[in-house]
């Protein structure tokens, strides 16, 4: 196996011609519910407190206009997220490989809707039961099960019961691994906070294509 510097390498080698399309790409993912969710909240609460209640009346009326639109965009993401995140791995992974990636393949995994749903149902059910037990059984169980999705995106006509139990026997000795990998990233995600965030345009492509390496290095 490779150190995170390694992979890291390979990412950028990847994204060497693609940094733009990479940025655009997963940025859209990201809002279509691929990545990690956009969906604003607009909850605040400290010490149990709603603070909510201290807004301006108008405020406090368009918040209850906005949160079951909130609530139907979540929804959204997570119907559509499965299929947006295969497309996603097609694209990363090919620019792992060396290959020619166009937006379009990020809509690829729709050909495969009702798999990748289900794929991404048992992933989020069985990481929230770990998660009941305590937090760190839920963070092995999401690292236990996070290349299901890279599976899928090379096997479309697996089942999601069979790509997550690949991913269990590909990331038995190598969960470590990519913990470190994605360690490694948090000078990166300090510097991006400190622009505001606009930095995480371009760090989230760098995240993704380096587990996209880490994936493509796993042995088989």
């Amino acid at each position: 196996m490779y150190s995170a510097s390694d992979y890291r390498g390979m990412a950028r080698r990847a994204l060497k011609n693609y940094w733009w399309l990479a940025v655009g790409v997963t940025l859209l993912a990201s809002i279509l519910g691929g990545t990690s969710s956009v969906t604003p909240s607009f909850n605040i609460t400290v010490n149990g407190d709603d603070l909510t209640q201290y807004y301006p009346e108008a405020l406090r009326h368009a918040l209850r206009v906005f949160l079951p639109i909130s609530g139907i965009i979540s929804l959204a993401q997570f119907v559509i997220g499965g299929s947006v995140s295969i497309g996603h791995n097609r694209f990363c992974l090919k620019l792992v490989d060396g290959e020619e990636a166009r937006l379009e393949e990020l809509f690829s995994g729709f050909d495969i809707f009702g798999n990748a749903f289900v794929l991404n149902l048992l992933i989020t059910l069985k990481v929230l039961a770990w998660s009941l037990l305590f937090v760190i059984p839920g963070i092995v169980a999401a690292y236990r099960y996070s290349m299901a999705t890279y599976i899928m995106a090379e096997n479309p006509n697996m089942q999601a019961t069979d790509a997550i139990e690949r991913s269990k026997a590909l990331m038995d000795g190598h969960k470590g691994d990519l913990f470190c990998l994605d360690l490694s990233f948090i000078g990166w995600a300090l510097l991006a906070t400190l622009t505001a965030g606009i930095g995480y345009l371009w760090l989230m492509p760098y995240m993704t294509v380096s587990r996209a390496a880490f994936y493509r290095s796993l042995p088989r």
